[in-house]
């Protein structure tokens, strides 16, 4: 198949996200980077309808997988792909960048960069699979430690692909306070890596979580549930510093899904609970749950 440099039919869409998905070990350990072009991976599903829009091309799958495709330059030149496994039909499991130069980088890398610039940030690629694009020479890097392939035209960038594959085997989880250094850092990235993607925080009788990418939700909007992790009046970050704070421990067992430790303040005037989930190789915040006063 030939594909025009300035916009991509289907097929080729589809080319190129089968170029890098065939690349996916089923043993590889999942670590950084869990982020791409703002979006991260285990967000739900409406994050990016809300952001981007409806898709301008899905695709099924032979084994149900889902995949959606949105246009993000005007000449269609560059594109997104979403996967969302059957198994979990509403949360991100792969993310793919394809085309051209974005103002958003990926660790310092654009689309377009030479291969220099990828030895220089990941190191040396564990496998390499050359073969032609566009009777071009193409090659697809994988890095065995990071849930990453790259495809390479020519000795440049074409396109990133990220992927969630995590089996867990550490189970250790960080306590209260050392989630609340990281949140006293107001460091918004390292927070950000404290959060989980699915993060919902019950308000009474609201729920509130992720509207849009984290990229946009945490830099660009002014209100979202960031707030209820930062803001010192009401936020997690009203926790930090309190002298007597001591929080019962317990587990929360689901068969078949995970074991989530939660943390319970029974003298806190706001929040009451915090429940950790186990997300791309470590526990993360996923709900916290407020007092409601009648």
């Amino acid at each position: 198949m030939k594909c025009s440099n300035h916009s991509y039919s289907i097929g080729c869409l589809i080319l190129f996200f089968l170029i890098l998905a065939g690349l996916n070990p089923s043993y590889c350990q999942t670590s950084l980077p869990v982020e791409l072009f703002g979006f991260r991976l285990g967000q739900y599903k409406d994050v990016v309808t809300n952001e981007l829009g409806e898709p301008s091309q899905t695709q099924v799958m032979e084994d149900s997988t889902l995949v959606d495709f949105y246009y993000i330059s005007k000449d269609s030149s560059t594109y997104m792909a979403f996967q969302y496994l059957p198994s979990k039909q509403k949360e991100i499991n792969a993310i793919q960048l394809s085309g051209n130069k974005t103002q958003r980088s990926f660790y310092g890398i654009h689309l377009g960069d030479k291969e220099k610039k990828l030895n220089s940030t990941f190191g040396k690629a564990d496998t390499i699979l050359t073969q032609k694009f566009n009777n071009k020479k193409a090659e697809t890097w994988r890095y065995n430690k990071l849930n990453l392939s790259i495809l390479l035209v020519n000795r440049k960038v074409k396109s990133l692909r990220i992927w969630d594959d995590t089996p867990q085997k550490d189970y250790n989880h960080p306590t209260i306070n050392e989630l609340l250094e990281v949140i006293k850092t107001n460091d918004k990235s390292k927070i950000a890596d404290i959060l989980s993607p699915g993060l919902e925080v019950y308000y009474c009788e609201k729920v509130i979580t992720w509207k849009n990418s984290f990229y946009k939700d945490i830099y660009q909007e002014k209100a979202s549930v960031f707030d209820f992790i930062t803001n010192t009046d009401y936020g997690l970050a009203s926790l930090i510093g309190k002298k007597s704070f001591a929080p019962d421990l317990s587990l929360r067992v689901i068969n078949g899904i995970g074991t989530f430790p939660v943390y319970k303040f029974s003298e806190e005037s706001l929040i009451t609970e915090i429940v950790l989930n186990f997300q791309q190789g470590k526990y993360k915040i996923w709900e916290v749950t407020y007092k409601c006063e009648n």
